[in-house]
């Protein structure tokens, strides 16, 4: 036995209530506005993807710049070292009395330095 308020409700829609046609057509303009929200909502999604995309190439780049201005900086810092001792090199083998210097390595190379790779004389030419 179906309850009183199936039968107003088939009633109702039989008779084609204009309160009921408006309920229809407000659900559907929800389901409407509802699709478009999940659609935004996805185009959102997206769009923060490739912002983080975007911040990690950022960070790594960051990163990238901070090694660059170490390696500047050691860099800048080696070639005054290397005037140094190229400074000293040619102060040593000016003032000694020798063909030139040989150094050695714990591990046994050997470099040899001449006072002709300098531009003094030695020997007979």
């Amino acid at each position: 036995m179906p309850g009183r308020y199936t039968q107003q409700i088939a009633q109702i829609m039989q008779q084609g209530d204009p309160n009921m046609q408006k309920a229809q057509q407000m659900i559907q303009e929800l389901q409407g506005k509802l699709q478009q929200a999940q659609a935004k909502q996805m185009q959102d999604q997206i769009a923060i993807a490739g912002m983080k995309q975007a911040m990690a190439g950022i960070k790594q780049q960051a990163a990238l710049a901070q090694q660059l201005a170490s390696i500047q900086s050691a860099t800048a810092e080696a070639q005054a070292q290397h005037g140094e001792i190229q400074k000293a090199i040619e102060d040593m083998l000016g003032q000694a009395n020798a063909e030139g210097v040989v150094f050695h390595h714990s591990d046994g190379r050997m470099a040899k330095i001449r006072r002709h790779d300098f531009g003094f004389p030695w020997g007979h030419k």
